[in-house]
């Protein structure tokens, strides 16, 4: 049993050291930056996208009922507002236009998931190189 206390010490101690050595609030705030920015976006892409194949007016509005449930009424309100304002920003004026705020939206949207990559790969090249 003591041996058992002991090796549970060890690796506490060890997973301490890792996480201190490595860093991580260093990237968080980069990685949360690009979350709140970019989350609009990504939910509109993907009501894009399940518009393909299924009623997209459907799906968001399962969306809003979890998003109700989750962070409540306030929140679904403003996200709902947020996609209705986006929808209509890229809908209305020239197709020009039209294209270029498309190719915003998924670069920042996109400026996300390469952020959480980059932390990602960071951490597990770590992990892989110190065992």
């Amino acid at each position: 049993m003591a041996e058992k206390k002991t090796h549970n010490k060890n690796f506490i101690h060890e997973l301490y050291n890792i996480w201190i050595a490595e860093q991580p609030f260093h990237h968080a705030p980069g990685l949360a930056y690009y979350a709140i920015f970019s989350f609009i976006p990504v939910i509109y892409i993907a009501f894009s996208m399940v518009g393909i194949f299924f009623d997209e007016a459907r799906a968001q509005n399962e969306l809003m009922l979890k998003v109700t449930e989750t962070l409540g009424e306030e929140a679904a309100t403003l996200l709902q507002e947020s996609l209705l304002r986006l929808t209509e920003n890229l809908q209305g004026g020239s197709p020009a236009l039209s294209i270029i705020a498309f190719i915003a939206l998924v670069l920042t949207a996109s400026l996300m998931f390469f952020s959480g990559a980059v932390c990602t790969n960071l951490y597990m090249d770590a992990a892989a190189t110190e065992t």
